[in-house]
């Protein structure tokens, strides 16, 4: 039976990667996962998401996204601001 909630390890194990890149992806925020004490730990759901999202590729179409909307965050047209909650409503968690 699969596990909903799984270790650094059996995460790496799932998505076929090593733990240190498990670790690394967790603590830079590129892989959803919480923290309890000092172990990492990972649902499957999540990971599940972010495969289905394209992974890695995927934060980088969002990280580019969001760079493009920050600088058309100003209107040229008008000059009025964007609010930073209209930005981010673009790109749902």
């Amino acid at each position: 039976m699969a596990q909903d909630v799984m270790t650094a390890q059996q995460a790496a194990e799932f998505l076929q990667t090593s733990r240190d890149t498990i670790i690394r992806k967790a603590r830079a925020g590129e892989l959803p996962a919480a923290k309890l004490g000092r172990e990492w730990r990972f649902r499957r759901a999540d990971l599940d998401r972010w495969l289905r999202r394209g992974g890695d590729r995927y934060e980088r179409q969002v990280e580019e996204g969001m760079n493009i909307e920050l600088r058309e965050r100003m209107r040229e047209d008008t000059g009025e601001r964007i609010p930073l909650a209209e930005v981010m409503a673009r790109f749902p968690a």
